[in-house]
C-alpha cells in the first residue's frame, strides 16, 4: 500500500492523472501552498471541474494528525479527509446546479423577509439545520447576512449583500460554484458543499491506488 499511495500522491503529474481519471478537470495546481512563518509545509492544492461542479484537493504529505498544516485544513466542517498512511487528502465539493435550485426557491423569501431574522426562519422552514457558528448578521458597512446551515450530507451558505445597485435578477453560477442574484439593491448568494460529492471523489482516489 505504501508503494502506491507513493505513486497516486506525491507528485503533481499522478495526482492530476487521478483527477482526470475520476473525470476532473484540472483548473489550478499549487505546490507549498501553505507557508507559516518562513516554513513551506509539504501541501499540494489543487482545484478542479466536473461540469457543475467544482473540488478542491489538498495533499498534506508527511502529516500528523492535529499538527498546523492538519489544522488549518480542517477549519471547514464541509471539508471530507482520509489518511492514506503518512499522507492525508482533504477534499470539498460544491454542487453548483443544487446552489442554483436553492436559490430558486430562496430568493424571492429572503428579500422579502426584510430582516435577518426572517432570512433564518425562511432557511429553516426549507429544512435547513442552522449552525450558529457560521451565521451572522453584521450592519458595518451596508447590511452583510451570512446564513449556515446543514442537511444530511449537504452544507449551505447564504450570503446577502446590500450594495445599493440594482441588477436584472438573473441566477448565474460562479467560477466557484456558487449561484448569485442581484436586484433590488441586494445581491443574494447561495453555495453547497456536498460531502457526499467529496467521499465519492476520495473513493475515486483510493481505488485508482488499491486501498479500497
Amino acid at each position: 500500500m505504501a508503494h502506491v499511495e507513493w505513486l497516486v500522491l506525491r507528485t503533481r503529474a499522478e495526482i492530476e492523472a487521478a483527477l482526470a481519471r475520476a473525470g476532473w478537470t484540472v483548473l489550478w495546481f499549487i505546490e507549498n501552498a501553505l507557508n507559516v512563518e518562513g516554513r513551506d509545509y509539504d501541501v499540494t492544492r489543487t482545484a478542479s471541474v466536473r461540469g457543475g461542479l467544482r473540488s478542491w484537493v489538498s495533499v498534506l504529505r508527511d502529516c500528523e494528525d492535529g499538527d498546523f498544516a492538519d489544522r488549518f485544513e480542517d477549519l471547514t466542517r464541509s471539508k471530507t479527509a482520509r489518511r492514506f498512511g503518512t499522507t492525508k487528502v482533504y477534499v470539498e465539493v460544491r454542487d453548483g446546479a443544487r446552489a442554483c435550485e436553492e436559490l430558486e426557491h430562496l430568493d424571492a423569501a429572503i428579500r422579502a423577509g426584510g430582516s435577518f431574522e426572517a432570512a433564518v426562519a425562511t432557511v429553516e422552514r426549507r429544512g435547513w439545520r442552522i449552525n450558529s457558528d457560521e451565521t451572522n448578521e453584521d450592519t458595518y458597512d451596508g447590511v452583510v447576512w451570512e446564513i449556515g446551515a446543514s442537511r444530511g450530507a449537504e452544507h449551505f451558505r447564504l450570503g446577502f449583500f446590500h450594495h445599493g445597485r440594482d441588477g436584472d435578477g438573473i441566477i448565474r453560477i460562479d467560477d466557484f460554484a456558487q449561484a448569485e442574484s442581484s436586484s433590488r439593491g441586494a445581491r443574494v448568494s447561495i453555495e453547497i458543499r456536498s460531502s457526499a460529492l467529496a467521499d465519492e471523489l476520495l473513493d475515486d482516489i483510493a481505488g485508482q491506488a488499491g486501498v479500497l
